[in-house]
């Protein structure tokens, strides 16, 4: 039986594993299938798919969408797109649109008493510059514990110096998804910090085009994937899952720590290299 992971990230975005490095330990967690899911860019995708054949690891090309419904951030998971598609330039101008809003954050952390230097923000970033190098600058810096005491005062939404990076709504993005062939799936739905009302936002999210939804997560109790399965079943959404490895921005999600089995493969828009 397969060990599938659908869902990691990598220094391209915000996590701190390089993709050379992520797939030479998604070999060495016994890990089959893996998904690199990057925040807003697929940059990463030709490192991790020479190390994936190097290691024998099977690569699955992916994206984590960032969108903006009713002023709160959503995630969605997607795949089977054609990365060379024109409709994805699109990515390029949110991953400059990142870049300004981390310098609007920094300048406000600054204004709260909070400085921190850009130059350090922008070393801690090997790829795009999101928020978990912002708070790793701050517990340097001694403004925060650790990097959720950063999120929880400063960085996450709603706090003081919070800014959004002018996202997409829910029907712009699945729209240029599957313009370029893809299809999305709602990330991380019932995780405790999303806060969805599920009952309320899924039915539009399946009018603007969602055809999938994430049920197994590192963040979903038993209760919660249990609560999933039945909705995936009901609005007959294809499914999918994984660990949302970030390394150290989220020291407590091991790599392979939620795996699905290869079933996931046969009913989704998964296309496996390798």
């Amino acid at each position: 039986m397969l060990r599938v992971d659908l869902h990691s990230h990598t220094t391209a975005s915000d996590g701190s594993l390089r993709p050379r490095d992520l797939m030479e330990s998604a070999a060495a967690a016994g890990i089959d299938v893996l998904a690199l899911t990057d925040h807003d860019t697929l940059a990463g995708l030709d490192e991790a798919m020479q190390s994936a054949a190097r290691c024998g690891v099977r690569l699955i090309p992916g994206l984590e969408f960032s969108v903006l419904h009713d002023g709160r951030t959503l995630h969605f998971l997607c795949y089977g797109f054609d990365a060379l598609s024109p409709a994805l330039e699109r990515l390029t101008s949110m991953a400059d649109s990142r870049t300004a809003r981390a310098r609007c954050i920094v300048d406000e952390l600054a204004a709260l008493g909070a400085p921190i230097a850009w130059t350090r923000v922008r070393e801690l970033a090997s790829g795009a510059i999101g928020r978990p190098h912002i708070a790793a600058a701050l517990v340097e810096a001694g403004h925060a514990r650790d990097i959720g005491d950063a999120f929880d005062r400063y960085l996450g939404e709603g706090k003081a110096a919070y800014r959004d990076a002018g996202r997409l709504d829910p029907v712009e993005a699945i729209r240029l998804i599957r313009e370029a062939g893809g299809e999305a799936a709602l990330a991380h739905p019932l995780s405790p910090r999303s806060k969805l009302d599920l009952d309320r936002l899924l039915p539009e999210l399946i009018e603007a085009g969602l055809t999938g939804i994430e049920v197994f997560h590192s963040d979903h109790d038993r209760a919660a994937t249990a609560r999933l399965e039945r909705v995936a079943v009901e609005e007959d959404l294809w499914w999918c899952g994984g660990s949302d490895f970030h390394g150290t921005p989220k020291p407590h999600i091991a790599l392979g720590s939620m795996v699905v089995d290869e079933s996931v493969l046969e009913q989704g828009p998964f296309v496996v290299r390798g």
